[in-house]
């Protein structure tokens, strides 16, 4: 699909379902190529398992577009000129001790493994609609902040994106070999950012 020749109608974040995990498995492979073509760190594909998992917990979501080319039409994907799609995901978490130690004890929300497809790069923005989505969620669960990481190697532009949309760095922590957390974050130092919900 040319993404170039249609609108966006909507960005809306929704649980992910079951019946979804074919297509996100094939956005975090797009993810994946996206990084080894930039020469940045490459993500570890969650394997179907750990989706399900996620899914099961109501920890994984995806944010999903309504491509039209009459989007003014477009009524639940029911006619023939609109296109669904899944353009990004993340997962959440409620605690993160291995990572945040001691700054684990705060209320916060803990983002992982966001990602946009290529082909919708530049075209959504998905932080702003994560983060509307995270205040909203974080507000009705008593969480005081919103907290990511990154790989502190990670291309600079990327730490600056998120500072730009508001989020604080925080500082490092080095992750060693856990065997809670993927090989992906062993032996690694992370970049830390937060940003307050109120």
């Amino acid at each position: 699909m040319d993404t170039n020749k249609y609108l966006y109608s909507s960005l809306q974040i929704q649980p992910s379902e079951l019946a979804d995990i074919a297509e996100i498995t094939a956005l975090y492979h797009a993810c994946a190529a996206y990084q080894a073509e930039k020469k940045h760190e490459v993500w570890q594909i969650a394997s179907p398992q750990t989706i399900t998992n996620e899914i099961n917990q109501l920890r994984h979501y995806k944010a999903v577009v309504t491509t039209s080319k009459t989007a003014k039409n477009c009524n639940n994907n029911k006619e023939s000129s609109c296109y669904c799609k899944i353009a990004g995901v993340f997962t959440i978490a409620y605690t993160d001790p291995i990572i945040w130690g001691t700054r684990n004890a705060d209320a916060a929300l803990y983002f992982h493994r966001i990602g946009t497809h290529p082909l919708f790069m530049g075209k959504i923005n998905l932080m702003d609609a994560l983060i509307q989505w995270g205040k909203s969620h974080a507000l009705n669960n008593n969480l005081q902040y919103l907290r990511l990481d990154t790989w502190a190697n990670n291309n600079k532009p990327l730490c600056q994106y998120y500072q730009r949309t508001g989020f604080t760095n925080v500082g490092q922590t080095f992750i060693n070999q856990p065997p809670e957390l993927p090989p992906h974050y062993w032996n690694i130092p992370l970049m830390l950012f937060e940003k307050a919900v109120k």
